[in-house]
């Protein structure tokens, strides 16, 4: 049997599940999950995001009176070009809804009557040490140097702060740094080179446990076809500044070049 592999653009649409998240990090903008009995997958967003394809797994199970269905679905395969997504933290709230869908006979029920769902909030434990939080702030996604600034709170002992450039899913280059026990800051560097498809990673780790994923994807253009854009910018910029005609133009040039000059010197003696 020859098989190909293809973006998941169609189920049988007779019965699916169908899980709908509004993403935090891209306000108004929502991600519809769905699964047939047999464990067909279908995904899309509300918006044009070019090459969705998040890498979630589905299991179902059939019984006499109907079937289930169990997905994972990591939260860092939800985002788009320049966005970022991290491991929810304390008091973060998403919005989620659930459907079950049949087309014959037509019949539809979902989990809360309202169309936008509910409001979950991540709220730590409910006994016990509070957890630790973390936040990470990517300061570039452009060519060049860069760093990952991560602040930390009620951090374990021994935990490590790993960034990772990943590329076709292969980590390009990777820093590491400890964090200090309890409250600190950290500051993890990075580079972006190449053009292309990218994922800078950031993971805060203790022992095998993961306490803490942000990932961005970035998408790079050639460094020349970046640099034709400015020059394109530059040019139209300066035939607009020669074009412009308004009355006060003249003065403030002229304002510009007294500023330039003062009174009582001659050109290039200021």
């Amino acid at each position: 049997m020859d098989a190909r592999k293809t973006a998941r653009d169609e189920i049988d649409r007779n019965e699916s599940a169908e899980i709908i998240l509004h993403i935090p990090w891209d306000k108004g903008n929502c991600v519809l999950l769905a699964a047939s009995p047999s464990g067909g997958r279908f995904d899309l967003s509300s918006k044009s995001w070019t090459g969705l394809n998040p890498d979630w797994q589905c299991a179902t199970g059939r019984f006499a009176e109907g079937w289930t269905l169990e997905a994972r679905i990591p939260f860092t395969e939800l985002i788009g070009p320049g966005q970022v997504a991290a491991t929810p933290q304390v008091e973060d709230v998403w919005r989620m809804q659930v459907y079950r869908k049949q087309s014959d006979p037509r019949e539809v029920s979902q989990w809360l009557p309202t169309g936008s769902g509910a409001a979950l909030k991540f709220s730590g434990r409910k006994d016990g040490p509070e957890l630790p939080t973390f936040t990470a702030a990517f300061s570039s996604l452009s060519h060049g140097p860069s760093a990952c600034n991560l602040t930390c709170r009620n951090t374990p002992a021994g935990a490590v702060a790993r960034c990772a450039v990943i590329r076709a899913g292969t980590p390009m280059e990777q820093t590491e740094k400890s964090l200090p026990n309890g409250e600190g800051k950290a500051e993890l560097p990075y580079r972006l080179i190449d053009a292309g498809e990218h994922r800078v990673r950031t993971q805060v780790i203790t022992g095998k446990q993961v306490l803490f994923v942000a990932e961005a994807r970035v998408s790079l253009t050639p460094v020349t076809e970046s640099v034709k854009s400015l020059e394109k910018e530059v040019t139209e910029a300066k035939k607009s500044v020669a074009d412009d005609r308004h009355p006060e133009f003249a003065r403030i040039r002229k304002e510009g070049n007294s500023e330039t000059n003062p009174p009582g010197l001659a050109p290039g003696e200021g």
